[in-house]
């Protein structure tokens, strides 16, 4: 039996605080050949699980909106250099929005903030209806509210296997005892683990690399598998930092669709930082404009690239964003 702790994606360090302590026991290998025998079927959940639910029921009831993530007023500076000022955001539950803004304009900061990496200098940010501006990352985490970085560098000597099992949150902690009195318990999560590790990296079509390492994948394998590991948290919502950045064309469409599974089958929140606006245009209802700090737009994908000061932000005026 080994414990130790999982990065969901980035920095190994700042990675380490969101996500708790993981066990895997030494009956995974016998698992896996009983779940290689499982046939691979989605499960889904509401309208699309009973789609010939009658009008009222709950399959096909409509519930109001309700607010995600709120922040409110934050400001941020830097030994003087004003990072934010005074940016205020919303993002309902259940929605896809954006997040744009040139290089240094304040938006990796803004998540640090939110995630709790970093905190203001004044505002606050509140998840669910709680304040969180004061929690640090894993308590955040701990909430349902992950993110991912960048640059994944997080287990990069682990297989593309291994790393989604150890993003599973349902992890069962026990000692030599604990693990022979509670067997069949931990059995039947690895089982459960292992047949959602599966599933998942068949959706992303990574199943040919389950036993790569991580860091022998590609650019933009890693960023699917920064997805893959947020699927297997199953987070109320998650922040992503340009998960498109760097990603060969061939494979952006695969991620937009796992970004779609992610909102619409999972029910995850998502907050997205990206410069692709035509990712941004399929995939966001609503987009935030942020320019040295501060929030100069906001509204629908269509209204911001014809936003004058998104025009002059990006490009000095005159064209259409992404152009």
């Amino acid at each position: 039996m080994v414990t130790g702790s999982a990065a969901l994606c980035g920095d190994a360090a700042a990675q380490q605080a969101t996500l708790g302590r993981i066990t895997v026991t030494d009956s995974l290998a016998a698992a896996v050949a009983e779940v290689d025998s499982i046939p691979y079927e989605r499960t889904f959940s509401g309208a699309e699980a009973m789609p010939n639910a009658p009008p009222g029921t709950l399959a096909t009831a409509r519930k109001e909106p309700k607010v995600m993530l709120h922040v409110d007023s934050v400001s941020k500076s830097f030994a003087g250099l004003k990072a934010l000022q005074d940016v205020s955001l919303r993002v309902m539950e259940g929605q896809t929005v954006g997040l744009i803004g040139p290089n240094g304009s304040g938006k990796s900061t803004l998540f640090d903030i939110i995630s709790g990496f970093q905190r203001a200098n004044a505002g606050a940010v509140t998840f669910q209806g709680s304040p969180i501006h004061r929690q640090p990352p894993n308590g955040i985490a701990d909430l349902g509210l992950i993110r991912t970085f960048q640059l994944s560098e997080g287990g990069q000597r682990m297989t593309a296997l291994e790393n989604l099992l150890a993003s599973a949150q349902n992890q069962v902690e026990a000692n030599l005892l604990e693990a022979v009195l509670r067997l069949r318990r931990l059995l039947n999560v690895e089982r459960e683990n292992l047949s959602r590790a599966k599933e998942v990296l068949k959706l992303l079509g990574l199943i040919h690399v389950a036993n790569e390492y991580v860091g022998n994948l590609s650019g933009g394998q890693r960023k699917l598998m920064d997805l893959g590991r947020i699927l297997m948290a199953k987070p109320k919502m998650s922040l992503l930092d340009e998960p498109t950045a760097g990603v060969n064309p061939s494979l952006i469409n695969l991620i937009i669709d796992a970004l779609k599974i992610m909102q619409h089958d999972e029910g995850i929140t998502l907050l997205i930082v990206e410069h692709n606006m035509q990712v941004v245009s399929e995939i966001c209802e609503q987009v935030y404009v942020l320019d040295a700090g501060v929030l100069i737009a906001q509204g629908s994908p269509e209204m911001i690239q014809s936003d004058e000061r998104v025009l002059t932000s990006y490009l000095g005026g005159g064209r259409a964003v992404n152009e």
